[in-house]
């Protein structure tokens, strides 16, 4: 049975090119995936599908709706949105609806091994006449640029008029790109080969910035920002590689050319994807073992600071850079100088270096950068305050540090209220523990765990505060009120216990049984409680 859909479909495409696709998919596919194909065109999860001289585009109905680019010219480039991308059940699906147009689906997919024996040999023919010049491994800069070049606009092809509010086209170019450039070089030597691939990343990355915010808003803050995070850390992958390997005089022009091209993206101010102040921090973290490159790299930097027509975001930049390098020189003070004079200081931009001294349990160094950050707090987002907090109740730990960090949090309060008292316990500073909650009467926030720590140390120091509890909830008159002092006051009574000084606890109750007598409500609850 024919649907209206398919014979329109007629009109636009030959038997006899659906049969030149079977011959390319029953060779490009795999049974399983054409299979699985299978069943998603008989779910009928094959729609939207639009047929124009060299492709067909499709939607297919998977886990997600993926778009489908079937190239009619090679079939092995056509094209899918999924993770896989390629050769995918989705690819097949779209085939599947086509061939049904002149076929039965299923007799093809029983077909399937003796159609691809068939075209075979034509398809090994057309791919060797394909077959591309790679650069050589010993090549200028200028003739990988070109290679790039070309390959990137061979990538671009299969992913024409297909896009997505989840992907775009320069994505998924960027990726296929990215793969042929490491076919090419696969063969090369260390350290030519990682230099080459980090080059290639940079081009890559070049080209997703030059089509800023054209799509729409989930492909500029959703859709880009698993890419960004994976080119990024691609370039540093590759960057180590070579980095580690750095040993012969040839390798400084490479080098010298790869921190120029470095400096060149920290300098530009075109509203990046990508975070290059970020990325060049990462990299020369990476590069800090070669002292001599770190030296002409510091006085560079300084030159450019110099210059007198740098716009805000550029001389931030170039500031962090140069703060940088004073913290891998050990230098805290200076690289917090550079950044406040540039008003760039802010959590965000210290926090790998929080993490990396909080790890390396450098408290000191840790306190120097928190000093400069705490007075700005007023700068700051939610989360970078709890961080910023969670590094003093770090430090807190130490003794050498303890009056500053339990002072600084102080100052922050009331955000800093649980960290604050978490500190207390850490530095051992019980009893201001105990004052700070009376004071606060912030009885309902005590945790249980908090107060085993301090009936581990000195259980006479929660005599008061229990005092204070149950006094305030009798003072609000209520039975229920009355409920929840029972239970505090079996726990003093306990604690009287403990340090045997159970006289003073019959006072105590002989005492609020007395003021108290004319609460009926709190009289009954007592003696359920079997206090009175």
């Amino acid at each position: 049975m024919q649907y209206a859909g398919d014979m329109m479909l007629k009109d636009k495409i030959s038997k006899e090119q659906v049969q030149e696709l079977a011959g390319e998919a029953a060779f490009v596919l795999t049974y399983q995936t054409i299979r699985r194909g299978l069943d998603y065109y008989r779910n009928g999860q094959v729609y939207n599908v639009v047929v124009t001289p060299d492709k067909v585009q499709a939607t297919v109905q998977g886990k997600y709706r993926y778009l489908v680019n079937i190239n009619l010219q090679d079939f092995s480039l056509s094209r899918c949105s999924c993770p896989v991308g390629v050769r995918c059940e989705h690819v097949a699906a779209a085939f599947l609806y086509l061939y049904a147009v002149y076929g039965w689906p299923g007799e093809f997919v029983n077909n399937v091994d003796e159609i691809a024996k068939s075209k075979k040999q034509r398809l090994k023919t057309a791919k060797a006449a394909k077959k591309e010049t790679v650069p050589e491994e010993k090549g200028t800069f200028a003739d990988w640029e070109m290679y790039y070049e070309a390959q990137f606009s061979k990538c671009a092809g299969p992913f024409e008029n297909l896009s997505s509010y989840y992907f775009s086209t320069e994505q998924l170019q960027c990726r296929d790109f990215f793969a042929k450039v490491e076919r090419a070089c696969r063969k090369w030597g260390s350290p030519a080969k990682h230099y080459f691939l980090f080059h290639a990343v940079l081009f890559a990355m070049r080209q997703l910035d030059m089509h800023p915010r054209k799509r729409e808003y989930y492909y500029n803050y959703i859709g880009i920002g698993n890419w960004r995070d994976y080119y990024t850390t691609l370039l540093c992958e590759t960057a180590a590689a070579f980095s580690a390997e750095m040993d012969k005089q040839e390798d400084a022009l490479y080098f010298s050319k790869t921190i120029s091209d470095l400096r060149e993206r920290l300098c530009e101010d075109n509203n990046s994807f990508f975070d290059w102040a970020w990325t060049y921090r990462r990299l020369w973290t990476i590069f800090a073992r070669h002292r001599d490159w770190v030296t002409v790299e510091v006085f560079k930097l300084e030159e450019i600071l110099n210059r007198k027509n740098l716009t805000t975001e550029v001389r931030c930049n170039v500031a962090t850079g140069l703060a940088h390098f004073a913290f891998l020189a050990g230098d805290d003070a200076k690289a917090c100088a550079i950044m406040n004079k540039d008003n760039g200081f802010n959590i965000y931009f210290a926090a790998p270096y929080l993490k990396n001294l909080y790890e390396a349990k450098a408290w000191e160094r840790l306190a120097e950068w928190l000093r400069h950050l705490t007075p700005g707090i007023d700068r700051t987002s939610y989360l970078e305050l709890q961080a910023l907090c969670g590094y003093w109740l770090q430090i807190a730990g130490d003794p050498s540090c303890q009056e500053e960090a339990l002072a600084a949090l102080q100052s922050i309060l009331p955000e800093s209220v649980g960290f604050y008292r978490e500190a207390l316990l850490v530095s051992g500073r019980y009893k201001t523990w105990v004052n700070f909650h009376i004071f606060q009467q912030s009885y309902e926030e005590i945790e249980p765990e908090e107060v085993r720590r301090v009936e581990a140390a000195d259980v006479s120091l929660l005599l008061p505060l229990y005092h204070q509890y149950v006094a305030n909830l009798i003072e609000r008159r209520n039975r229920q009120s009355y409920r929840s002092a029972v239970p505090l006051l079996r726990k003093l009574r306990n604690y009287y216990k403990k340090l045997k000084r159970t006289e003073e606890w019959e006072r105590y109750m002989a005492s609020l049984t007395s003021r108290y007598s004319r609460l009926r409500a709190l009289q009954e609850e007592l003696r359920k409680g079997k206090l009175a």
